[in-house]
């Protein structure tokens, strides 16, 4: 089962984030004022950013957060995948293909592309493939400030 995040679930959605970048198929940590902005941004219900808790055996068993954005290329809104995370104890139980079903049905008719990043030490390479995503050859730079 998928719910939209509501602050109710603040606490344990920030539990998770930190839980998330903690994992080896993470390139970096991120600070604790990262995870307090996008709480903050999913508080004030902005248009950039959702999140889904994604629950099993009635209990929070990981958690999926977008970023919208638009995309010449694509000729529309772009869904971004920024983080899907799947606690060990409920992995290898198609929770994370289920949430990508749910995200490609719930959004196919509003959006132009799904986007997501990996890196080659995620174990999920195969479940997103399995999904139809496609390798792009881009590399990305950044500038952070």
């Amino acid at each position: 089962m998928f719910i939209e995040y509501n602050s109710s679930y603040e606490n344990d959605l920030k539990l998770m984030i930190k839980e998330f970048y903690s994992l080896p198929a993470v390139l970096h940590k991120i600070p604790d004022s990262h995870i307090e902005s996008t709480i903050n941004i999913l508080n004030a219900k902005s248009q950039l950013a959702k999140a889904y808790l994604i629950f099993a055996d009635d209990k929070i068993a990981g958690y999926g957060l977008l970023a919208f954005t638009y995309s010449n290329e694509a000729g529309g809104t772009v869904i971004w995948l920024e983080e899907l995370y799947i606690r060990s104890e409920f992995q290898n139980r198609s929770l994370g293909g289920r949430f990508i079903d749910f995200i490609i049905d719930e959004y196919k008719n509003i959006v132009k592309r799904i986007r997501l990043e990996y890196t080659s030490d995620n174990k999920a390479q195969s479940l997103y493939k399995a999904k139809g995503f496609e390798q792009l050859d881009y590399k990305q730079m950044l500038i952070d400030f």
